[in-house]
């Protein structure tokens, strides 16, 4: 007999596969979320406050930490976070080109890869529990007291310096990019700027409502300059002005209600 082919041999221990559960992957994600804010923590404290990139970083630094303090292990704010998270990746995305080698853009492609290692876990909505459903106590009708705060002056301000970036961002590119209808977008951007600049004066919301249609016209030129050009840092400029654009819509209903 083959002593070493008739001994018994030891059965392999099996590695135990623990389950994921909504708590174990929301866990992870908060792990990513909160290292992709450390990082653009990190990423502000380079260069200047107000250079190019600076003000696109805050903004989706912003974001992100807005989906931290907001976000719920069930399929509704998963949802919703994703897509505020979409933008601010977009945003990133845009001043990772503008900073491509030095310590600013790789901080941010180390946060943009933070965003796509998580991304996967928001489209499990089937994973996730369903939201639950809350009863709203009735609310009161807005006062003339009430109505007349309703103008929101940070973020009138806030948009302002969201179209200024932008135009920041597509005058750096224009060189490169190298197309007329860049310039035809940096116009618009600028004429929209200059009507919200009226409206800001005068604390006017339907003044700054006349913002939102050349806003609007920007986005959908620089869709088209994306027909000939294909760069991130333009459509992070794009990703600024569309945020921008539906902020100011929000902030303009808020102040007509």
């Amino acid at each position: 007999m083959n002593a070493v082919l008739d001994k018994p041999r030891k059965a392999k221990a099996v590695k135990s596969i623990v389950p994921e559960t909504p708590a174990s992957v929301f866990s992870a994600v908060m792990d990513g979320l909160r290292t992709a804010s450390k990082l653009l923590s990190e990423a502000r404290e380079i260069g200047d406050d107000g250079d190019l990139g600076e003000r696109a970083m805050r903004v989706a630094h912003d974001l992100l930490d807005g989906v931290i303090e907001q976000i719920a292990p069930n399929d509704r704010a998963m949802f919703v976070a994703y897509d505020v998270l979409f933008d601010a990746e977009g945003i990133l995305c845009g001043v990772a080109a503008m900073h491509k080698g030095d310590g600013r853009g790789v901080l941010c492609q180390s946060a943009i890869d933070q965003f796509e290692a998580i991304f996967p876990d928001f489209d499990r909505l089937d994973f996730w529990p369903k939201e639950p459903e809350i009863t709203k106590p009735a609310t009161r009708a807005p006062t003339a007291q009430s109505a007349s705060t309703a103008w929101d002056d940070d973020e009138m301000h806030e948009v302002n310096a969201m179209i200024s970036e932008a135009i920041a961002v597509m005058r750096s590119r224009s060189q490169e990019a190298n197309t007329e209808l860049l310039y035809g977008a940096i116009y618009a951007a600028q004429h929209a700027q200059s009507v919200l600049a009226l409206g800001l004066d005068n604390q006017n919301a339907r003044d700054c409502e006349d913002a939102s249609a050349p806003i609007g016209v920007v986005c959908a030129v620089l869709d088209a300059v994306f027909l000939e050009v294909d760069d991130l840092a333009l459509h992070g400029a794009w990703r600024l002005l569309d945020l921008a654009h539906s902020r100011l819509d929000a902030a303009v209903s808020k102040a007509a209600a």
